[in-house]
């Protein structure tokens, strides 16, 4: 069977806010920047931190680091790549709270000289170590060429997920709506629509390559866009506004709000740079899966095939995918991610073939970077609007998900 669909690759990016080795009270850092993209010659990049200490006095090293395109780990304040601190043996103590700038760099100044993706970081380790206390901070931005916009396209949807939490072993269900609208540069690396085959796929890329081979500039279609036809009534995605970013979103809804079948409306208004529009797709089923069960986190080889077992609807297909990761050891961070992704008929039963199975990694032994295991069903549709050059896409999934042991 042959259907006309768009097939997202769920490997690529169930990249997690990393956590540090635990400590009870732990010193919190984060990192914060003036916007997301920056163009290479004529922007700078602003960037502040927020430290806070509830806990007892505690010496600490203090780390800043920026993760530039192809790799790599360069320390404040001289870029080094021997993971000498900030701040040696810094002593934080009990209730301490800082809120501030900590500096701002040129677009075009080494290291922000090359176009790509880059990360800042910073932590807490302790002193003279890189035992790290508590969370990592990540903070993502891009740096562009200056250009002409390609195009401007959009996506809004709604996703019913139900995943099993590893920490709590308890199942937790939500429901959201979301949707961006944006204007691309360069090339949008978008997913085109086209045929999809019942069949299984391998990816192995590496951690800094996240797909974009351009960037782009978030656009405004108004204060608010309607959700139509939730059994709880509409739902109002309002407009979310940081730095440079434009989103439109919901706070997480009961799972009441979701039901397969229901034709979900998206009503927009107008804005500055999009006009009104209106467009429905059809909720999937709820996806019941059999096998394998995810709730304890289950073993599974790599050297057997993987058989997947669900409830079936006898018609479309279901999306499945599994992820695991390859650890630097140097950094505690993904070198690389591998990815089966398959697409089987939605009869209820698939296999995904041990030769594929082989090629994922095993798993890390890090809790935090559990290979994960997920099956979805997802339809799709499209509208228009004045200011985009190309249809937006409409989705609504339905997905189980939860981790997995690879051995």
């Amino acid at each position: 069977m042959r259907r006309k669909f768009s097939m997202l690759c769920t490997c690529a990016f169930a990249i997690c806010m990393v956590a540090g080795l635990a400590h009870a009270q732990a010193p919190i850092i984060n990192l914060m920047l003036d916007g997301t993209t920056y163009v290479l010659g004529e922007d700078s990049i602003d960037v502040s931190v927020m430290a806070i200490n509830v806990g007892p006095d505690i010496n600490v090293d203090v780390h800043f680091a920026v993760l530039p395109p192809g790799g790599g780990i360069l320390e404040v304040p001289n870029w080094n790549t021997n993971f000498v601190p900030l701040f040696s043996n810094l002593t934080l103590p009990s209730y301490f709270n800082y809120n501030g700038g900590l500096a701002t760099y040129s677009v075009g100044d080494y290291p922000f000289n090359l176009v790509g993706n880059y990360t800042f970081a910073a932590a807490f380790s302790e002193p003279g170590t890189v035992n790290f206390i508590g969370d990592i901070s990540f903070v993502p931005f891009t740096v562009v060429d200056a250009g002409n916009p390609e195009g401007s396209s959009a996506s809004l949807g709604v996703s019913y997920v139900r995943a099993y939490d590893t920490y709590s072993e308890e199942w937790e269900t939500s429901v959201s709506a979301a949707g961006t609208f944006l204007e691309y540069y360069e090339s949008k690396g978008a997913i085109a629509l086209g045929d999809e085959t019942e069949g299984c796929e391998v990816s192995i890329f590496d951690a800094d390559d996240n797909g974009e081979t351009g960037s782009a500039r978030y656009l405004d279609a108004g204060d608010k866009i309607d959700m139509h036809g939730s059994p709880m009534g509409t739902v109002e995605l309002t407009k979310f506004e940081f730095m440079d970013m434009i989103m439109y979103s919901t706070d997480e809804l009961e799972p009441s709000y979701y039901s397969g079948g229901t034709n979900f409306t998206f009503q927009g208004y107008g804005g500055p740079d999009v006009g009104a529009f209106s467009g429905s797709v059809e909720a999937p089923a709820i996806v019941e899966l059999y096998a394998p069960t995810l709730a304890p986190v289950p073993t599974i080889s790599r050297s057997s095939s993987l058989n997947v077992e669900w409830n079936g609807t006898g018609s479309g297909f279901v999306y499945v995918s599994v992820t695991s990761f390859e650890i630097d050891p140097s950094t505690y961070m993904p070198k690389r991610y591998s990815c089966v992704n398959c697409v089987f008929e939605d009869d209820g039963d698939g296999t995904i073939p041990s030769d594929m199975m082989g090629q994922l990694f095993p798993s890390t032994g890090i809790s935090y970077f559990l290979p994960s295991f997920s099956i979805s069903r997802a339809n799709h549709s499209s509208f228009n609007a004045s200011g985009l050059s190309e249809e937006g896409m409409l989705y609504s999934t339905a997905e189980v998900y939860g981790d997995i042991d690879l051995q």
